[in-house]
């Protein structure tokens, strides 16, 4: 069994394609190689939490788009019922890194310092319209927010779990 710390949110599924089941898919990265590998997804919707297994029938390329069909899901009604939902697959599963890239999941965890100081863990990393923003809990358990910006954000070390803020960042 697969460790949950493990597994990523990949993608998106999206709006029927076609009438035999299909539906279009967003990456988060937007490299889309690694969903042509997949046999078997999780399935999750954000809004209720529910969660399903998925086999995977077949994934295509339609011009700049790339459409997957799911096991059991024929009909363009089927496939809306599941746009929205995320796809995640085991790390090892997922779109493939370049040096010095990491995953969102990454930062889940880090522990973030303004100066010598830690002020608190990265618990979300929230996607925005105008730029991501990490989720920083202090420890008393208070949140507040940080614009994901080399002017707040200059240092960044996954691999020694560290965040650094700049003097610039000024906690709400």
């Amino acid at each position: 069994m697969i460790d949950e710390r493990e597994k990523l949110a990949t993608a998106r599924l999206g709006a029927p394609y076609g009438v035999r089941g299909f539906q279009a898919v967003r990456t988060y990265s937007g490299d889309t190689e690694h969903l042509f590998r997949l046999a078997e997804v999780e399935l999750r919707e954000s809004r209720s939490g529910r969660l399903r297994t998925a086999a995977v029938d077949a994934v295509r390329t339609l011009g700049n788009k790339v459409v997957m069909r799911l096991t059991g899901v024929t009909t363009p009604e089927q496939a809306r019922e599941l746009s929205g939902w995320e796809l995640w697959v085991p790390r090892s599963e997922a779109s493939t890194l370049a040096d010095g890239e990491y995953y969102a999941a990454d930062l889940c965890g880090c522990t973030v310092f303004q100066g010598v100081r830690a002020v608190g863990t990265v618990t979300n990393v929230l996607v925005a319209g105008g730029g991501d923003m990490l989720e920083v809990t202090d420890d008393a358990g208070k949140p507040f927010m940080v614009p994901f910006l080399e002017l707040f954000v200059p240092v960044l070390d996954i691999a020694a779990r560290r965040i650094e803020l700049s003097g610039e960042f000024e906690r709400p």
